[in-house]
């Protein structure tokens, strides 16, 4: 979905034995040219935490210098509207890869958010769970390669 519209929301969605919607998932990663400075890091993380708050989105996140790493859910319109938001308010997110599943059990949801403000992304990922984050392998290690030289 990098640089392309969100897809549509979903018709037709199931209500399950308690009359609930499914929800919907969304998982993505994007780093920012040059890096935020930490005021910027710390009006990111603002931010981001008052659009999922205001469009009740909740999930995990980790908002670093270098960038920021989510994974939320919530309704189908209420994560695009998240998506969206970020990109309204920072050009870079137009070319963040959402990936969005819809019709995720409204019992898998995430109950609470936790946006964390970290100085840098996790340098490894389990081999397991690389390919949620990041489109190659050659991405990852490209990634991981960057992390050391920050570090030195």
């Amino acid at each position: 979905m990098a640089g392309r519209e969100l897809p549509p929301i979903p018709r037709n969605l199931t209500r399950d034995e308690r009359g609930n919607l499914p929800v919907s998932l969304v998982l993505f990663y994007q780093y920012v040219e040059p890096a935020w400075n930490e005021s910027e890091h710390k009006a990111a993380l603002n931010y981001v935490i008052r659009l999922a708050k205001h469009h009740k989105v909740n999930g995990r996140g980790r908002c670093a210098p270098e960038g920021l790493n989510c994974t939320l859910s919530g309704a189908a319109a209420d994560v695009r509207a998240f998506c969206q938001g970020l990109r309204d308010w920072n050009e870079t997110f137009e070319q963040t890869d959402f990936k969005i599943i819809d019709d995720v059990y409204y019992g898998k949801r995430f109950k609470a958010l936790t946006v964390r403000k970290v100085l840098f992304f996790h340098l490894f990922f389990p081999k397991h769970i690389w390919y949620l984050f990041f489109r190659t392998m050659e991405d990852y290690r490209l990634y991981r390669k960057r992390i050391l030289l920050m570090m030195q």
